[in-house]
């Protein structure tokens, strides 16, 4: 999703693709290493690394979102950049489910409240996603002739 989010922000080389989408790979992977640890982990370092990892491509999509024209030449609508403000806060959500989680806070939560919570930001995130796409889409087109 991260990789057509940052081609909808007029991110066109193909090198910086390859590479959002590679961080994000890294991101997977760092993940599930930190879910093979168990909860709570013993160490957050795969998560803390993921994180650091995992910010870097929104950083390069936030230099095309706050200073439109000035890498690309593209000027997004203001539909791609409620779209990716709100994406990158939903994404953030799934971050702090995740810590909360492998931390085991608060004592309360248990794994089936954790991947429930997971699931519904997932569900919420893929359908923010396609609606803005549709409605940015819509808008685009213009009114019917």
């Amino acid at each position: 999703m991260l990789f057509l989010i940052a081609q909808l922000n007029g991110i066109t080389d193909v090198g910086t693709l390859v590479l959002t989408y590679t961080a994000q790979s890294a991101v997977v992977l760092l993940l599930w290493l930190q879910e093979r640890l168990g909860t709570p982990a013993r160490t957050l370092r795969p998560f803390v690394v993921a994180s650091v990892i995992g910010i870097v491509p929104w950083g390069v999509i936030a230099l095309h979102v706050l200073a439109p024209g000035a890498t690309s030449g593209y000027d997004q609508p203001g539909g791609i950049r409620l779209l990716t403000i709100t994406l990158l806060l939903l994404f953030f959500g799934f971050g702090v489910n995740q810590w909360l989680g492998f931390r085991g806070v608060p004592a309360g939560r248990t794994y089936p409240t954790e991947e429930r919570a997971y699931l519904v930001l997932g569900l919420v995130t893929r359908a923010a996603f396609a609606w803005q796409v549709v409605a940015v889409t819509l808008q685009a087109a213009g009114p019917p002739q």
